[in-house]
């Protein structure tokens, strides 16, 4: 058929320049069929429609989930005192925020962030980051995920730091759920997970993590392995155990208690419900 590529070896740029060819002779994404995992399509229109590449579930808007040594820190913020955030931009903080070499998530680097010991409420850390038109356009659910690891003293009061999107198109503020960083064992590794609806006039946000607690403590922070995109679709039937059931419920009804399909309620048991039966009351 026309148009596509035949079951052939596929020259590489070194073979095809080595060979007199120029980089423009090498097929383009319009040119190749992919055929695939159920796919039945041009590549080009598999990366459009998400199945390949940049879109779909795999999307990932942050970028640098890992950082390198060149990679920029989160910026730091002082929005004035509140357990609210107002833009996540602007003021002075003390906290310094850098990326810092280490093996802490599996890579040479990770974001660093070195708090001091004292109040920082309304003070944070955010980064930028911009969506896809389509997911602005279906004003989708993204989700958000992250590992964290700190060293605190004392120790860090849990969902002390908050998750919040903020829509810099349209100068709003987006809540995350959940958004607090849970506490776990110091010099251990925790992940967060939240997600938040896009705004429908806005391709361009900022992730923030913010000091909500008025506690006084010292700690150092260690972030890595972001993900901001949409959610992953999952498929399938529920499935429940077929085998019968036996269910205690607590009774507020008066009179005699009734027989229901092929169980039956005597006392406060319920008994013998074969499967698909679910009681409601």
């Amino acid at each position: 058929m026309s148009g596509k590529i035949q079951n052939e070896d596929i020259k590489s740029l070194a073979e095809l320049t080595g060979a007199g060819g120029s980089a423009s002779q090498l097929p383009n994404d319009t040119k190749i069929y992919v055929t695939a995992n159920g796919l039945n399509k041009q590549l080009s229109q598999a990366i459009t429609d998400g199945d390949i590449g940049g879109g779909g579930d795999g999307l990932n808007y942050f970028l640098n989930p890992l950082p390198t040594n060149t990679t920029g820190p989160f910026n730091t913020y002082n929005d004035a005192s509140g357990a609210v955030p107002i833009d996540g931009a602007g003021g002075t903080s003390p906290a310094v925020s850098g990326i810092t070499a280490g093996s802490v998530f599996f890579s040479d680097y990770y974001y660093s962030i070195e708090k001091g010991n004292e109040n920082s409420q309304g003070k944070g850390y955010s980064k930028d980051f911009t969506i896809e038109p389509g997911d602005r356009d279906k004003v989708s659910v993204l989700k958000i995920s992250f590992d964290y690891r700190y060293s605190a003293l004392p120790s860090y009061p849990t969902k002390d730091l908050t998750v919040w999107v903020y829509s810099i198109d349209d100068s709003k503020l987006i809540p995350v759920a959940p958004n607090g960083i849970e506490a776990i064992g110091a010099s251990t590794v925790g992940t967060f997970f939240g997600e938040f609806q896009v705004s429908k006039n806005s391709l361009n946000y900022r992730l923030i993590l913010h000091h909500s607690g008025t506690t006084v403590y010292d700690a150092d922070f260690a972030f890595g392995n972001f993900n901001v995109g949409p959610q992953a679709k999952l498929y399938g039937s529920a499935i429940t155990d077929s085998d019968s059931i036996t269910w205690t419920p607590t009774w507020t009804s008066s009179g005699t208690q009734p027989n229901i399909g092929n169980g039956t309620i005597s006392g406060n048991t319920v008994s013998t419900l074969p499967w698909p039966f679910w009681p409601c009351y």
